[in-house]
């Protein structure tokens, strides 16, 4: 598990401040109450950014203020029909929600003459099957699955981070682990991290469908080939 924070603000009525959030372009994780008639705790995430909002009274007795960092300020802009205002560490837009929390919303732009920042959204595997493998995925690392096409299948980590897509390859020939001269070369591999039991972790792994491959190179590692017959790795900080 990564380390990461959330930002809990106190809201009245959650379901009024969970459609103007979702103007934000936030989305639920999750929702909780004690009991049916209690108070509601609600999770939201948009990428990296993640808000809880509240209807517990103890819980963020505000007004609040958070910053949020978005890369779409003109159309948020647009949404709420206020002006965009330019200061000298971002381009922002200041809102107010529907509990009087104020959020403070900034788009940082690069420095003249400095490249744009560039990230790994995304990894890309190839199969004959979409279906089986993106299922794999899904399973094992607990991805949501877009599947509207059934030829390129979309994983989404709960967590923001690095996604998944499998993209359906016909002529898709599995690689060798090890490598050699004479076979498909591996061009790619996920190194997958575990927190907690390495040899957990490859049990459950296998009964989803993986391999375990021949040649082990590392004690904090396991080797396994997906059912597409693409190596991965599970490994663990030793």
């Amino acid at each position: 598990m990564r380390a990461n924070a959330a930002t809990v603000l106190r809201v009245r009525d959650a379901a009024a401040a969970l459609r103007w959030w979702g103007r934000l372009g936030f989305t639920v994780e999750f929702e909780h109450r004690f009991e049916p008639h209690l108070p509601l705790y609600v999770g939201l995430r948009r990428d990296d950014a993640i808000v809880h909002l509240s209807e517990h009274g103890g819980d963020a007795r505000g007004p609040s203020l958070v910053y949020l960092y978005l890369p779409d300020i003109d159309r948020i802009a647009a949404e709420f029909g206020v002006a965009v205002s330019e200061a000298p560490w971002a381009r922002e837009v200041h809102l107010v929600d529907p509990d009087g929390n104020r959020v403070r919303c900034g788009q940082v732009t690069s420095a003249e003459g400095m490249p744009p920042r560039l990230q790994i959204s995304t990894v890309s595997l190839s199969a004959a099957t979409v279906a089986d493998l993106s299922r794999f995925y899904a399973d094992l690392l607990g991805y949501a699955v877009d599947d509207g096409d059934p030829g390129w299948h979309y994983l989404q980590a709960p967590d923001g981070s690095v996604a998944l897509s499998v993209q359906h390859e016909p002529t898709h020939r599995p690689p060798a682990w090890p490598q050699t001269g004479q076979v498909q070369q591996m061009q790619a591999h996920l190194e997958i991290r575990v927190d907690g039991d390495l040899d957990a972790a490859l049990e459950r792994a296998v009964a989803l469908g993986a391999t375990v491959a021949t040649h082990q190179p590392q004690a904090d590692v396991r080797v396994l080939l997906d059912p597409a017959g693409h190596p991965f790795c599970l490994w663990v900080v030793s």
